[in-house]
């Protein structure tokens, strides 16, 4: 009997398991699929108007009538605080203003309150090279003009993933901040989770540089090759 007891019980633990990768995969897959409508919406946006629109608050509730609105700094740079954040480059020079991170901006692109977060419920990270959501034609009329005026997207080899081209560089740069959501604001508007060491922390330590890498889920969350979001970023169309 107490064989029997033994495989049953290993039987379930195995069932489990897969059950709970199962659903860990659809909460990937679904946050994705947000992520590609989001990054769709953008582009028609750019495309319509000749402009990205600036980042959302990540720290207005979502019971705000602010919730969801651009930011004015794409316009107007200003130090202000409005939860939305400048990016600093590492020279600290008159190019401070180039990129700015935030919230999506989803009543601005006409998307549902909802589709703001992703399936952990937290908000995802929206960012953009300032210029481009200038109006009236920042975005097609962007060019860099040195390396800290764009973001740095790096591989788990530590080799860079855009180039230097306004059409190859990343107008946007979308992020969720997975499923132990370090970096990541809540639907209250607060952090959910302070960065940590980990490999991740690239995506939510605030500066030009961020990792694209596959998941890296088994090992613990302290470990040094921790790895858990989910990186979408989209070109520059002419």
């Amino acid at each position: 009997m107490s064989i029997i007891l033994t495989m049953f019980a290993l039987l379930m633990a195995s069932l489990l398991g897969d059950a709970s990768q199962k659903r860990q995969e659809k909460t990937y897959v679904s946050t994705q699929a947000r992520m590609e409508k989001i990054a769709e919406s953008l582009q028609f946006y750019a495309q319509f108007h000749d402009y990205l629109p600036c980042p959302a608050s990540r720290e207005l509730p979502l019971s705000s009538a602010n919730f969801g609105r651009s930011s004015t700094k794409c316009q107007t740079p200003s130090a202000t605080p409005d939860g939305t954040q400048f990016i600093s480059n590492a020279n600290g020079n008159n190019d401070q203003y180039q990129l700015i991170v935030g919230m999506v901006p989803v009543r601005e692109l006409g998307l549902k309150d909802d589709d703001a977060f992703d399936t952990w419920k937290r908000r995802i990270t929206y960012i953009m090279i300032r210029p481009t959501g200038i109006y009236p034609n920042g975005y097609r009329s962007y060019s860099p003009w040195q390396m800290n005026d764009y973001p740095i997207l790096r591989n788990a080899q530590n080799t860079d993933v855009v180039g230097t081209s306004p059409s190859n560089l990343p107008a946007f740069i979308l992020i969720s901040h997975g499923i132990d959501g370090k970096g990541a604001f809540t639907q209250a508007g607060t952090l959910f989770r302070a960065c940590g060491a980990s490999y991740d922390s690239e995506n939510c330590n605030n500066d030009k540089l961020l990792r694209l890498s596959p998941l890296v889920t088994n090992i613990a969350e302290t470990h040094a090759n921790y790895y858990h979001d989910i990186i979408l970023w989209r070109p520059i169309v002419r």
